[in-house]
């Protein structure tokens, strides 16, 4: 077996061993009894998230942003019965041979693995607290199959429900957008003009961050050949999975506790005064490093999600540096940022020393979320490097944030 691995390209050996959506082409297509189950045990977990969405007050709190009526768990759940209906129908009518990778029946036999152990009441020996905990440890395809569905349930409920939430203000800024240019006249134009390109910027950036989350809720929410997105593998190390979720809800509420996120407001403006060219100016450079994110987002599209490799993206802007979306992101962190530092020193409540301590907390918390989005971004790399084709994308690319620098 060694001699045989040995032979392998690299390619052929990160397909048999790690990658976790290759399907051997020597494989029959699968019979109807291995596709009543996946059926079956897909109908079983998502049956199980959806309740979830209504019974646990997380995700109930989480998922009530709505549009038109419908919440973002209404949604899902409106999508689950359509999947009963239609999920057969393309099994099996077209009885993919990716059925016999199932993530979903690799997780139900594991449970049933467990769950029929039975456990004996007596005091165990070090030899048998090992074999047990051997027993109940998943084997690699096992982790990453339950990994991934934790994934799609955390990550991909967030994205839905940030989507329904950023579009719903959409739609309620539309009127106002219209309304300032009605109300457009040469002898109103200075007031005019700020009022509009204020309320432009804020609409902007929620159009932005609705295009971005509902490409990520489009990534966590499918997983096909026709997309071209099947998961190759997923980071399950401790690092990896805490330098990405200390950045998501419910942890980024503890995180902002302690690292502070004063520098995440765009009604900031500098000197207090929204006209100011400068607040101006600032808001350009915002909307132009947070267009760049969100084409980041684009260019990844079906692709789009966290801790998971579902294939190399080199496309613009991912053709310059590595992590676009990171230092994109916080280029713009730092444009929202400048206006603490600007203020009116002359103002009648000014106070200097709270201006220092604001201040020292800004540049504090932009330089501790700043390292973990390094760290996020070396965790990202360390994972995705064991793919040969995104180690060739590494020799082309060689720069993770600034191009021609770092």
């Amino acid at each position: 077996m060694a001699e045989n691995q040995t032979t392998l390209t690299e390619q052929e050996f990160f397909d048999r061993n790690v990658n976790i959506s290759y399907v051997d082409p020597e494989l029959p297509t699968p019979d109807n009894k291995i596709i009543f189950k996946h059926y079956a045990c897909s109908v079983l977990l998502y049956g199980f998230c959806v309740t979830l969405f209504w019974l646990n007050p997380w995700f109930a709190s989480l998922m009530q942003p709505s549009i038109k009526g419908v919440s973002s768990r209404e949604f899902l759940t409106y999508i689950y019965f359509a999947y009963l209906i239609i999920a057969p129908i393309i099994y099996f009518g077209f009885k993919p041979k990716t059925i016999w990778i199932s993530h979903n029946i690799i997780i139900i036999n594991y449970l049933k693995r467990i769950f029929k152990e039975k456990n004996k009441l007596r005091a165990l020996t070090i030899d048998e607290i090992n074999k047990q905990l051997t027993f109940y440890k998943p084997t690699y395809k096992e982790s990453q199959s339950i990994i991934l569905l934790l994934i799609k349930l955390f990550f991909g409920t967030q994205m839905l429900s940030y989507a329904f939430t950023n579009f719903s203000i959409m739609l309620e800024q539309i009127p106002v957008l219209i309304i300032i240019g009605k109300t457009f006249s040469f002898e109103m134009l200075n007031k005019v003009l700020g009022n509009f390109c204020w309320q432009f910027y804020v609409s902007a950036i929620n159009i932005i961050f609705l295009i971005d989350v509902s490409l990520f809720s489009i990534g966590y929410f499918t997983e096909t050949v026709f997309f071209k997105n099947k998961i190759r593998s997923v980071d399950n190390t401790p690092a990896g999975i805490l330098f990405c979720i200390i950045c998501y809800p419910p942890f980024l509420n503890i995180s902002n506790d302690y690292f502070g996120m004063f520098f995440e407001r765009n009604n900031l403006s500098v000197f207090d005064n929204p006209y100011h060219w400068l607040t101006v100016l600032l808001h350009i450079l915002a909307l132009g490093f947070i267009s760049i994110y969100v084409a980041a987002s684009i260019a990844l599209f079906t692709k789009a999600s966290n801790l998971t490799n579902r294939g190399t993206v080199d496309r613009w802007p991912y053709s310059v540096v590595r992590h676009p979306a990171y230092i994109s992101k916080f280029s713009y962190w730092i444009c929202c940022a400048l206006p603490l530092f600007l203020v009116n020193f002359s103002a009648p409540d000014f106070n200097i020393y709270k201006y220092i301590l604001i201040s020292i907390i800004m540049l504090l918390s932009l330089f501790v979320w700043a390292s973990i989005y390094y760290f996020r971004a070396l965790t990202e790399e360390r994972h995705l490097m064991q793919d040969p084709e995104y180690r060739e994308y590494v020799k082309k690319v060689k720069y993770r944030f600034i191009p021609g620098l770092w």
